[in-house]
């Protein structure tokens, strides 16, 4: 199917085609869509030519900018991964060491840019999630110290891909939506019994 819609296109349009998309290369339209980040990966398998290449030029018609919770971002100014797992390593791996790029996210941005996840997952008790120049670093901690910091296991932090931010998604949203719910089923409960109680109090001074 992708062959039947990239044969009469050559390189260069299919790469325009990729770029034009800001999240998503349509296959057709019954068809299931690809992530933006496998476009680049479709587009060399069917060429035969290398994936670093097409990556290379796509990123040249991009430029540098990253539109991220309404901000615009410049890539090249983000921390690396590595620079962030030095920086980290060298300061004790806990989550007040991150203040240092909260400091200069607040400077550039007005505003921090890093998330905490407290989710479990199969390995882990929570995360936070901050942007890298690579993409979106996973920086998940198994422990929390006597001063109440979230230590890192420094050996998983990972990029995320596509599919895992689906599943945290999925994971958030089912955790929400039934949080909300027994918070508002507390506070209906609540109402109850406090009504109940004004009731009684009422009768009982008739």
């Amino acid at each position: 199917m992708l062959k039947e819609l990239l044969s009469g296109m050559t390189k260069e349009e299919i790469i325009a085609l990729v770029v034009a998309y800001n999240d998503y290369l349509f296959i057709d339209h019954e068809d299931e869509f690809n992530y933006l980040d496998r476009a680049p990966v479709c587009v060399a398998e069917f060429y035969d030519c290398e994936y670093q290449e097409i990556l290379e030029e796509q990123e040249g018609e991009q430029g540098t900018a990253l539109r991220y919770i309404g901000i615009e971002l410049d890539r090249a100014q983000l921390p690396t991964k590595q620079e962030v797992l030095e920086h980290l390593e060298a300061n004790g791996g806990i989550e007040r060491d991150l203040d240092y790029f909260r400091n200069l996210q607040h400077e550039a941005y007005g505003q921090e840019l890093i998330w905490h996840y407290p989710l479990c997952d199969t390995e882990h008790f929570g995360a936070y999630i901050m942007p890298v120049r690579e993409g979106f670093m996973y920086l998940p901690y198994n422990e929390i110290n006597e001063d109440d910091h979230e230590v890192f296991v420094l050996a998983h932090a990972c990029l995320l891909d596509a599919d895992t931010l689906e599943d945290a998604i999925v994971e958030w949203s089912t955790y929400s939506d039934g949080l909300l719910e027994a918070l508002f089923d507390m506070k209906k409960i609540l109402q109850f019994s406090e009504s109940a109680k004004e009731e009684d109090e009422h009768h009982g001074t008739t």
